[in-house]
């Protein structure tokens, strides 16, 4: 929940982060966490204008990356908010499997042929059938990974949209975390994106 907020904050103030992964998500002693490094960090506006875009910085977190961006050719538009929502998603698999979901969203990697062919809850299946507790996720988990993994950027969710999604609004704790959304995207996030804005 709290890399959601502290992203949708960032998109609500036209900042597409770039290159999330776990290696730039940091933890307070209070365990509030935060996201750093905004070096491929891009002001895409407050209405996320998708501009023709002649080269993309190559973010060197691989596995994060979204397919669109590994497919990119110069000219091409691109929502990079979208692309920083699949990396929450290939985030929120790492957790829930202590795996990757696969090495590269590329064709000519054979976990990502077999999740674009058969979709998210069948290749979780096919690929942890030694982990009981994958095939018992529950469907709004599921559904949120998914919204999360869309792999038409225009379907996939907003990080608004996610934080809206009745896993997300239901999971035990989570009721807990909404009441201090405000605070926490506040608290944890103000200072670098002000920064990153001025």
């Amino acid at each position: 929940f709290q890399i959601c907020s502290g992203l949708q904050f960032l998109h609500e103030h036209g900042v597409a982060h770039g290159n999330l992964g776990l290696e730039n998500i940091f933890v307070t002693s209070d365990n509030i966490l935060k996201i750093g490094d905004f070096e491929h960090a891009v002001f895409v506006g407050s209405d996320n204008q998708l501009q023709p875009l002649s080269k993309l910085p190559p973010p060197p977190l691989k596995t994060y990356i979204a397919p669109e961006i590994e497919a990119f050719k110069p000219g091409e538009r691109l929502d990079l908010q979208k692309a920083d929502v699949w990396s929450v998603g290939i985030i929120f698999i790492l957790l829930l499997t202590k795996k990757p979901l696969f090495d590269a969203a590329r064709l000519d990697d054979n976990g990502f042929q077999m999740f674009s062919r058969v979709g998210l809850r069948s290749y979780l299946k096919v690929m942890y059938l030694e982990q009981s507790a994958i095939c018992k996720l529950s469907d709004e988990l599921l559904e949120f990974a998914e919204g999360l993994l869309n792999l038409n950027s225009s379907l996939r969710f907003t990080m608004r949209e996610a934080l809206d999604t009745k896993w997300i609004k239901n999971e035990k704790g989570s009721a807990r975390l909404l009441k201090r959304a405000d605070s926490f995207a506040v608290a944890s996030f103000h200072a670098d994106a002000v920064a990153l804005l001025t």
